[in-house]
Order: structure tokens, then sequence, then C-alpha cells
């Protein structure tokens, strides 16, 4: 599962890999600055700074 952060760790929205993630990629655009980071658990997360 992909989780989606802003930079204060305010979850914006999780999603599954598949059909949701060319959104959930199209969702990170929009915010700009983003880094894709890994939890010791191996959960995927996107950190997104706000403009």
């Amino acid at each position: 599962m992909l989780k989606v952060y802003f930079a204060e760790n305010e979850a914006i929205g999780s999603l599954r890999y598949g059909g949701g993630f060319i959104y959930g990629e199209m969702m990170i655009a929009l915010f700009g600055n983003f880094k894709l980071s890994k939890s010791l658990m191996g959960e995927e997360s996107f950190l997104v700074k706000k403009a």
C-alpha cells in the first residue's frame, strides 16, 4: 500500500498498487516536491512538501 503524506506528516491519501498508483502519481505531481521513502516495515510513503 502506498501512503501519501504532507511534509507535516498529515495523510492525504492511501493507495494500493495497480490502477490507483497512476492517480497517486498525478496527485503528487500537483503538489510538486516529493521523495519516496521506505519505512522499516517496508511500507512506501511519499512525503510531499507544501508550496
